[in-house]
């Protein structure tokens, strides 16, 4: 009679079972790593349109206290306002009611407008872009002549509003609250007229992905006022050195007699997107700005158009790879008039 030998225990998983395994942990963790990034980008984007609205938020604090808004560009100057434009002399006199743009005394105890807080009349001027206006308005100057990194707001005498915080006197401002790590300075871009990079020592501040938030003013709170409208035609827009010349703040309306073959422009048929106010754009995770122009909010991918391009919005994209490529770094750009990306 034959016994029959028991079974042998099995030694372990065997290769073929081994890689099985292998295989759905990969993918296991590959649906994890997606699902967490999900995350963190909404998150960010989160983030960055809640700051959006705080910084339109204290715009608005702003004009209740100096009945306008931060201007988008100036030019300061700290001896003498024929270095000045127009546009600049007649926005600060109504900022600051009373004062004397050309206060300097080299000697004496007489201070003069320290518009950058450094503790020296400079003798250059100083043209702000928007970015650098938004951060410079709202917080008022740093005052590194006192070891200060942040903007400590505007003195409450109008007359004089760059004299140096002191124990007694009270201040107008800071109106935000900047992180002192996320200011920076910008570099202004080679060709451009007006903006020079060897006195560039204004800070813009950055949205959450590192780039500095755009700001456009409405000239003159003016219905569809923007400046930079007419880039090709001699005007460069507020935020050139960050967003480039021929990016356009953002329009509503159907932009048909301003394609280019037709002719010139004609600024009154165009409505743009808070036309009266301001805007305030972040680049997005992406970091670039695009081309801005024409949006509409109802059909936003198929209607992001610049003029400036030369191209005609009807050639389309599909066609064109070289268009949709800098229209798509538009997709993702946060503003105070989108909920959330301008496509989502």
């Amino acid at each position: 009679m034959r016994l029959s030998s028991a079974p042998r225990p099995r030694s372990g998983f065997t290769m073929i079972e081994l890689m099985i395994v292998i295989v759905i942990l990969v993918m296991l963790s590959a649906l994890l790593l997606s699902g967490i990034n999900k995350v963190l980008v909404y998150v960010d984007e989160v983030r960055t349109t809640s700051e959006v609205s705080k910084l339109s938020e204290a715009c608005e604090t702003f004009r209740l206290d100096f009945g306008l808004y931060p201007p988008s560009r100036i030019t300061f100057s700290e001896r003498d306002s024929s270095l000045m434009d127009a546009y600049s002399i007649q926005y600060l006199n109504r900022l600051f009611p009373g004062i004397d743009l050309d206060l300097f005394i080299t000697s004496g105890g007489t201070q003069w407008h320290d518009w950058n807080g450094n503790g020296a009349a400079d003798a250059n001027p100083y043209t702000l872009a928007g970015n650098e206006c938004l951060v410079h308005f709202l917080g008022g100057p740093t005052y590194s002549s006192i070891g200060s990194t942040i903007p400590l707001g505007w003195h409450t005498d109008k007359t004089n509003p760059t004299r140096p915080p002191s124990a007694t006197a009270s201040r107008l401002g800071p109106f935000y609250e900047f992180n002192a790590a996320r200011l920076s300075v910008t570099p202004d871009l080679p060709g451009l007229t007006g903006w020079d990079a060897t006195r560039n020592v204004w800070r813009g501040y950055n949205d959450p992905y590192g780039t500095p938030y755009a700001y456009f003013l409405a000239s003159d709170l003016s219905m569809n006022n923007y400046r930079g409208f007419l880039t090709r035609f001699g005007e460069v827009n507020d935020c050139a050195p960050l967003c480039g010349g021929n990016f356009m703040p953002y329009f509503a309306s159907p932009p048909g007699p301003i394609v280019p073959s037709m002719g010139t422009p004609q600024p009154n048929l165009i409505k743009f997107h808070r036309s009266d106010k301001f805007q305030i754009i972040s680049a997005g995770r992406d970091r670039r700005f695009g081309q801005g122009g024409h949006y509409n909010q109802a059909d936003p991918q198929a209607s992001l158009w610049n003029p400036l391009s030369g191209i005609a919005p009807d050639q389309g994209r599909a066609g064109n790879p070289a268009l949709a490529d800098r229209v798509s770094d538009d997709y993702d750009n946060v503003t105070n008039f989108s909920e959330g990306k301008l496509v989502q």
